[in-house]
């Protein structure tokens, strides 16, 4: 075991001095703290002349936004929210009513229990809005008539709309308001760091096996005493605890650097709440909601790690292994199949790439996988799934591993 600790921190530290690695930490690195926050720079403008500062607005709506925590999206305050829009003039309603005085004495303080409203009731304008006559039931019958076709859309089975009607009977209604910035601008931006954290996993670890055939010291080091079967793992471990332990001080230091400028306010704030989310009917919150999609990014770099290290023994070719993940992550990106496609596409949804994509297609896709008697939600099987896979890989690996070294040369 202690030969086995030492071959593991040699090759550690031969993937953190490689110059490549050191390079693309950097750039990963400026790369996700710097647009993260990136819409707080510079001035907002309005017809070419400074309006107010990014930043200045944000903190303008939180101390608003904080005046109603705490507060149900009930009767009351849905019509308290009509009352302050009304004063803004018919005949600046439909333009940029924004701009006008009356929205920022009177209605920007109510802004986001707006965009919740509109959202939900489908209004195209504020005056179609503000002639709703305001109704608490209608508000959340009319949720949960659109929640419903969600279901449909899904092309879910009777036994899943069954769960998913359990859950929403969970849901405590009405919602209660919370200010939440923080987190959500955690849960819309992990896409991004998904999609930035797999291709630096993939930069780091393609030549992890290939130097090797490349400089042909292969021979010589599966000649040595520990070369035949702990030098592959050796190598395996250090290449995926790097790429593990990198992604996850990226991912506090992201979530120190939101929640520091943001504010930690709102962790209990439900997740319906949001227009992405009004579907998903499970009783969690935004917070354990980011908890959960960070805890999925680590688990696909991870996955990722171990797909690489298969590919770079298989292929011997780090450029050929960059290749091989850059494409299977912008697919991902760009093509989806049909929801009609039932299984071909609940498993398309599996794939590192595209379980971020925080739609209905996604970690939070209202289709579920039956084990062992018990249904579970994407999010909880895929962790099952992404470890059974790593394993696979880095066995597959190891074969390959240990063939080249009969046939090679």
């Amino acid at each position: 075991m202690r030969e086995f600790g030492i071959l593991y921190r040699y090759e550690l530290k031969k993937i953190m001095q490689r110059k490549i690695v050191k390079i693309a930490t950097v750039i990963v690195f400026a790369l996700i703290l710097g647009t993260v926050c990136a819409e707080l720079s510079g001035n907002y403008y309005v017809d070419g002349k400074v309006y107010d500062t990014h930043y200045h607005m944000m903190k303008t709506d939180r101390e608003y936004a904080r005046k109603l925590n705490g507060r149900k999206i009930n009767q009351d305050l849905i019509m308290e929210m009509q009352d302050a829009y009304r004063h803004i003039p018919e005949n600046e309603r439909e333009g940029r009513y924004s701009l006008t005085e009356e929205y920022q004495d009177w209605a920007r303080p109510y802004s986001q229990i707006y965009q919740f409203v509109n959202m939900v009731m489908e209004k195209k304008t504020l005056s179609d809005l503000l002639a709703w006559k305001a109704d608490e039931n209608e508000l959340y019958e009319n949720l949960g008539r659109r929640i419903e076709e969600e279901r449909e859309d899904a092309f879910l089975t009777e036994e899943e709309k069954a769960f998913w009607r359990e859950k929403e009977e969970q849901t405590e209604k009405p919602y209660t308001f919370y200010y939440a910035e923080g987190y959500w601008k955690l849960l819309y931006s992990s896409y991004g760091i998904c999609y930035v954290l797999l291709l630096y996993a993939a930069v780091c670890l393609a030549d992890l096996y290939t130097r090797e055939h490349s400089l042909r010291t292969d021979q010589l080091l599966l000649s040595s005493r520990l070369g035949k079967r702990q030098l592959y793992w050796a190598k395996a471990l250090a290449g995926m605890s790097f790429a593990g332990m990198a992604s996850l001080i990226l991912i506090a230091l992201v979530m120190f650097e939101v929640l520091f400028i943001y504010g930690t306010d709102g962790f209990q704030m439900a997740l319906q709440y949001a227009g992405a989310f009004f579907y998903y009917s499970e009783p969690v919150s935004v917070g354990t909601t980011v908890i959960i999609v960070y805890a999925l990014i680590l688990a696909a770099v991870l996955v990722t790690g171990a797909f690489v290290v298969m590919l770079s023994e298989l292929l011997q070719n780090g450029t050929a292994v960059l290749a091989v993940v850059f494409g299977m992550v912008s697919v991902t990106m760009f093509f989806n199949i049909p929801p009609q496609m039932r299984l071909a596409s609940q498993l398309y949804a599996y794939l590192p790439g595209k379980l971020l994509s925080l739609n209905m297609g996604g970690a939070f896709s209202l289709r579920l996988v039956r084990v062992f008697g018990r249904y579970l939600t994407t999010w909880q099987f895929v962790p099952l799934l992404y470890l059974l896979s790593g394993a696979a890989f880095l066995l597959i690996g190891k074969w390959a591993y240990g063939r080249y070294q009969v046939s090679g040369r």
